[in-house]
C-alpha cells in the first residue's frame, strides 16, 4: 500500500489537494507490478503540481526534534525539478527600497526569491538583483545605497549548483530594505546579465517583486534640501514615472524576448497594480498579488506551469546524486514527467530511486586485478572516484569535484583524457582506448542512461576480456533500474 504526504504549506481541504490524492490512488496497482518485476526497487513515488507526494511502499514519515513530521514538498526536490522543466536563465529582481520595510512586504519578496532559487537545478542559470538607490532624508542627511547583484559574479549569471543556491539563499536572507526605488538601472542590469551569459537553449525569465508604490514616503527625498529663514526645507519627495520604465524595458527586451513574472507584495490601492501588472502583460508573463508568504510555491503556479508547459517535456532523466530526505544516504533518481495531451499540461512527475552505494557496491564487487573506476555526470563532476570514499552521513547535497582535476592529480602525463571526458559528457556509446606510458584507458558511455557514465581504467597485465565483461554487467545493472 502507498502513503500520501502533503506539504505543510498545502491546504488539506483545497479541491486540488483532494483531487490529487484521489487521482493518484490508482497508481498502487502499477507500483505493485513494478515491485514484482524487480524486488530490488527501493521507492516508487509520484509528485503533483499541488504539492502531493504518493510513495510506495507506504511508511511513517520521519520526525523532527520536537516530534512533528518533517516537511517535504516534492516540487522543490531534485528529481521533480529535473523532469518538470527545461534549462532556463532566471534573473530575480527585488524591490529593496525603504517602502518595502512596511509590514511583511519584504518577507514576501524574500520568500519569492527563496522559492525560485530552490526550484532551480544545475542546468539553470541565476542572478539576484537588489534594486535601490541613494537618497536624502527629510532632515538633509545623505544615505548611500546602490544596485546590488548577489552572488560571486557581478557581470555574469552563475549556474544554479547546490553551492551557488546556498550562497544566494544566505545573501537574500540577510538583505534589508533601504534606500529609494531604482528600477530602470535594475532592469538594465537584468538584461545585461541575460545577454552576457552562455545559455544556449535556455528560457529567459525575469521574476520581479515590488510593492508597486510610486513613492517611498515622506522621509525619502530625491534631492538636497536648503535652509530658509523659516528653517530647513527638505528636498523634493521622490515620485516615479512608470512610463519611462515601461518604454525602456520594451526596448531592452526586443532581442532577449524574456518573460516577466510580476508579484505585488502590498495592495494598498488599485494603482499599485499598474507597474508590475503592465510589465507582466506586455512581456508575456503573469501577475499575482501576494498577501502573505505562506504556500508561495502554489500561489506562484502560473510561473511554474509556464516552465513546465513551455517545453512539454516527456523526456526521462538520470539525476545527479542528492541526499535522500528519509535517511537512505545518496540517491540517483530516474524521474519521468507526466504530460497530459488532453489538457496540455504537466500533471506531475513519477520517479524511482537507486542508492549510490548500491551502484558503487556492485561495481566494486565485480572488480578484480588492477582495475579502478569512476563515475561522472554530464557536467564532468566526479560522482565516485577511487581517490575518495562516499559519505552516506552527508548533511546536505554534496559538492562534486571536476573529474579532470582528479585525473590530472593522479596522472600529470595524460592530455588524452580530455577526449575521453568529452566523449562521456556527450553520451557517446562504445569504447575508447588511449595508449599512455604504462597503461591503457578504456572509456564506456552507457547507452540511454544519461548523466551516469562509467569509465574503467586498466593497467597493463590486467585481464582485458574481464574488463569488457564488467562494463556489460554494469550497464545491465543500471539499465535494469531505468526500465
Amino acid at each position: 500500500m502507498s502513503a500520501v504526504k502533503v506539504s505543510e504549506d498545502v491546504p488539506r481541504s483545497a479541491e486540488e489537494t483532494i483531487d490529487a490524492v484521489l487521482y493518484t490512488r490508482h497508481l498502487d496497482q502499477i507500483f505493485r507490478k513494478n515491485r514484482e518485476k524487480d524486488p530490488r526497487l527501493i521507492w516508487q513515488y509520484f509528485g503533483s503540481p499541488s504539492g502531493i507526494l504518493r510513495t510506495y511502499p507506504g511508511k511513517a514519515w520521519t520526525l523532527n526534534f520536537v516530534g512533528f513530521p518533517n516537511d517535504y514538498d516534492p516540487r522543490l526536490r531534485p528529481w521533480y525539478i529535473a523532469a518538470s522543466s527545461g534549462p532556463k536563465a532566471v534573473v530575480i529582481l527585488l524591490d529593496c527600497s525603504k517602502s518595502m520595510a512596511e509590514g511583511n512586504r519584504f518577507k514576501i519578496a524574500q520568500g519569492v526569491a527563496e522559492v525560485v532559487i530552490k526550484s532551480l537545478s544545475r542546468q539553470d542559470f541565476v542572478s539576484v538583483i537588489c534594486m535601490r538607490e541613494n537618497y536624502w532624508d527629510d532632515i538633509g542627511t545623505w544615505h548611500e545605497y546602490e544596485i546590488e547583484v548577489l552572488g560571486c559574479d557581478y557581470n555574469k549569471m552563475v549556474p544554479a549548483t547546490s553551492e551557488q543556491q546556498r550562497n544566494l539563499l544566505v545573501q537574500v536572507k540577510n538583505l534589508t530594505p533601504e534606500g529609494t526605488s531604482e528600477f530602470e538601472v535594475g532592469f538594465r542590469k537584468a538584461f545585461e546579465l541575460l545577454s552576457n551569459s552562455s545559455r544556449a537553449g535556455c528560457l529567459s525569465t525575469i521574476v520581479f517583486v515590488t510593492d508597486g508604490l510610486d513613492s517611498d514616503g515622506y522621509t525619502v527625498r530625491c534631492g538636497p534640501g536648503y535652509y530658509a529663514r523659516s528653517g530647513y526645507v527638505p528636498g523634493p519627495e521622490c515620485r516615479y514615472n512608470w512610463e519611462t520604465l515601461w518604454t525602456e524595458v520594451e526596448q531592452l527586451n526586443r532581442e532577449q524576448e524574456a518573460r516577466i513574472f510580476s508579484y505585488l507584495t502590498h495592495l494598498s490601492s488599485e494603482a499599485t497594480k499598474k507597474l508590475p501588472g503592465k510589465l507582466a502583460c506586455d512581456h508575456r508573463g503573469s501577475f499575482k498579488v501576494l498577501s502573505d508568504s505562506r504556500n508561495l510555491i502554489t500561489k506562484m503556479r502560473d510561473y511554474f506551469n509556464f516552465l513546465a508547459n513551455s517545453v512539454q517535456n516527456t523526456q526521462s532523466y538520470w539525476t545527479s546524486p542528492y541526499r535522500d530526505a528519509s535517511g537512505l544516504g545518496m540517491l540517483v533518481a530516474y524521474p519521468v514527467p507526466a504530460y497530459s495531451t488532453k489538457i496540455k499540461q504537466t500533471i506531475g512527475v513519477a520517479s524511482i530511486d537507486v542508492t549510490l552505494d548500491e551502484i558503487i557496491d556492485h561495481i566494486q564487487k565485480e572488480m578484480w586485478g588492477d582495475v579502478s573506476t569512476f563515475i561522472i555526470n554530464s557536467f564532468g563532476d566526479s560522482i565516485f572516484h577511487s581517490s575518495f570514499s562516499p559519505n552516506s552521513e552527508i548533511a546536505s547535497d554534496p559538492f562534486f569535484l571536476p573529474i579532470a582535476d582528479l585525473e590530472r592529480a593522479s596522472n600529470e602525463t595524460m592530455p588524452e583524457f580530455v577526449s575521453i571526458e568529452r566523449s562521456m559528457r556527450a553520451s557517446r556509446t562504445g569504447q575508447q582506448t588511449v595508449n599512455t606510458p604504462g597503461k591503457y584507458m578504456v572509456s564506456c558511455s552507457l547507452p540511454s542512461v544519461g548523466v551516469v557514465c562509467i569509465v574503467i581504467r586498466v593497467l597493463f597485465g590486467s585481464y582485458f576480456d574481464n574488463v569488457l565483461w564488467q562494463l556489460r554487467a554494469m550497464y545491465l545493472h543500471i539499465n535494469k533500474h531505468r526500465q
